[in-house]
């Protein structure tokens, strides 16, 4: 596959290129570039533990924690908190949710009086 081929951000490449542990991020100059992790991190979900605090946050009712509620405004606020504009792109967030609907990306976020109050997804 040729330089061009991984600039684009469609599902095929963003699968392989998470496969062979590359990851896009856009860059101050607006260019989204590939990157990769030496040593790569991986949260194991079989032995994944919630920390005590946490569990009880999600437990004292403050917040209202939904899975794969709305994925792109996921995305948006994350980009938001980025106030350089690196990071995340519309690019990205259009590819992102290409492969949410395809299955292969997912959300994990916090509402309060049915406002997205912060979340995270891969």
């Amino acid at each position: 596959m040729g330089m061009t081929d991984w600039a684009r951000l469609e599902p095929e490449v963003l699968l392989l290129a998470y496969s062979q542990g590359a990851f896009p991020m856009g860059d101050a100059d607006g260019k989204v570039r590939w990157y990769t992790a030496d040593p790569r991190g991986i949260i194991p979900l079989d032995d994944f533990h919630i920390p005590k605090t946490l569990a009880q946050l999600c437990r004292s009712g403050r917040f209202d924690i939904r899975i794969n509620h709305d994925f792109p405004a996921t995305m948006r606020a994350c980009m938001a908190e980025r106030p350089d504009g690196t990071w995340i792109s519309q690019e990205m967030i259009r590819a992102y949710t290409e492969l949410h609907e395809m299955g292969f990306a997912h959300s994990v976020e916090a509402w309060r009086d049915n406002e997205l109050a912060g979340g995270l997804y891969g």
